[in-house]
């Protein structure tokens, strides 16, 4: 039903709304959405759910949107990664590491602009994590050795 709206401002509300309900459907619904949305008004509102439900099952989708076109979902994704706290994110937030941007969309109610410092996201995700987001912060196996 929910895939078959074609307004995106309806879309979104129903995802904030659908958010809310700690059911499991609704938080497989949500994962599924993060997968297959396009609009990026309404993946921010997916974002934001899965990561105040702390959806873990959301992680690859997550993983996913930091290579996203659009730098706001790239900032958004690399928030919830860290809010999420798995091992597994780091890559992408390494990657991110690299993104000196600072992007900003229209808030779709019009108050203004949403942005951030994907850098700065990235680097507040790792010390979510407990990480040091730093070269030399890498695993003694992915270091150079100084027998070489």
């Amino acid at each position: 039903m929910l895939d078959q709206e074609q307004d995106r401002v309806v879309r979104q509300g129903w995802v904030l709304t659908l958010g809310r309900v700690p059911q499991d459907e609704m938080r497989a619904a949500l994962v599924r959405l993060l997968q297959t949305e396009r609009s990026p008004v309404v993946l921010s509102a997916l974002i934001r759910r899965v990561r105040d439900q702390r959806l873990v099952q959301a992680i690859p989708a997550l993983v996913a949107l930091t290579e996203h076109e659009d730098g706001v979902l790239r900032l958004e994704a690399a928030t919830a990664l860290g809010e999420l706290g798995d091992e597994r994110v780091r890559p992408a937030l390494q990657r991110l590491l690299t993104q000196h941007e600072t992007p900003g969309r229209q808030d779709p109610s019009g108050s203004g602009m949403m942005d951030g410092h994907t850098i700065a996201a990235a680097q507040e995700a790792f010390a979510r994590l407990g990480q040091d987001c730093s070269p030399d912060s890498a695993p003694p196996e992915a270091q150079p050795s100084a027998a070489s």
